[in-house]
């Protein structure tokens, strides 16, 4: 990554929203979105691909970073 880069937007989390936000945002082609995400890998844990895994999830440490 260019420590010079300069971006139109920057974004916070790659989740559903944020994802779809920097997408809109960036599709035309006119800004430039650089979207920070934090956190482990959710490929490792099959609790975060199910919606009743999240009880589980809620107590875990590594992926309840409790902000």
């Amino acid at each position: 990554m260019d420590s010079q880069a300069q971006y139109d937007f920057i974004g916070v989390g790659a989740g559903s929203s944020g994802s779809v936000l920097a997408n809109r945002l960036s599709e035309n082609g006119k800004f430039t979105v650089l979207v920070f995400e934090a956190g482990p890998s959710d490929k490792t844990n099959m609790f975060v691909h199910m919606p009743a895994g999240m009880a589980s999830l809620m107590r875990s440490h590594k992926y309840n970073w409790r902000f």
